[in-house]
């Protein structure tokens, strides 16, 4: 008998699905400098500066000021090494501090996620399916990440022609990060299921 596919979530805040998993989704998070950001987009945006001081001007403020506030601040010179780390500290933090979220997470069972970034043209975070650029997802790879930590369950499922195929997040999750063919390979498999799974 075949087994059912396992549709990805393609999570959106501007769409509606799932906008709990996006950065802009208003839940405080306390960092390890320890100071509580309103959202992860305030946390993220805020650790591009390395001094403290610098930080607080992120604590008050909406996340999409926070996002505008990221891009005219000095940012530290090893941002583009640490980035991936500080989101997925950023997203482990939001999880482990708010059970409702991380029951939610946890409901998402072997699902790939995916940050459905369709019109804003991001390929880094999420996937815009209207452009052709392979994308990285790393904001859907970093919940990966931390639903495997929360359930004990590393594997996650991408639909295929031939049913589902089973990735251990756990053990390979720096391929999907750094290994361009890999997530390449991913990002196809992905783009054929959003246009005959997605609804």
């Amino acid at each position: 008998m075949e087994c059912e596919l396992i549709k990805p979530v393609f999570f959106s805040r501007k769409m509606g699905v799932y906008p709990e998993f996006s950065n802009m989704y208003l839940s405080p998070v306390t960092m390890d400098d320890g100071l509580t950001y309103p959202s992860n987009e305030n946390a993220f945006q805020a650790y591009k500066c390395i001094d403290i001081t610098q930080r607080t001007a992120f604590l008050e403020v909406a996340p999409y000021v926070a996002k505008k506030l990221g891009r005219s601040v000095r940012i530290r010179s090893d941002w583009d090494t640490v980035r991936f780390y500080v989101m997925l500290q950023c997203v482990r933090n939001k999880f482990t501090q708010n059970k409702p979220l991380a029951d939610l997470l946890k409901g998402t069972g072997r699902a790939w996620l995916v940050e459905n970034t369709t019109g804003w043209k991001d390929n880094t975070w999420g996937c815009d399916f209207n452009m052709y650029s392979d994308s990285k997802n790393w904001l859907g790879l970093c919940l990966m990440i931390v639903r495997a930590e929360l359930t004990g369950d590393g594997i996650a499922c991408v639909p295929s022609f031939k049913g589902n195929i089973e990735f251990d997040i756990v053990k390979n999750w720096e391929a999907l990060y750094r290994d361009y063919n890999v997530y390449s390979a991913v990002n196809r498999l992905l783009r054929w299921s959003y246009s005959t799974m997605a609804t």
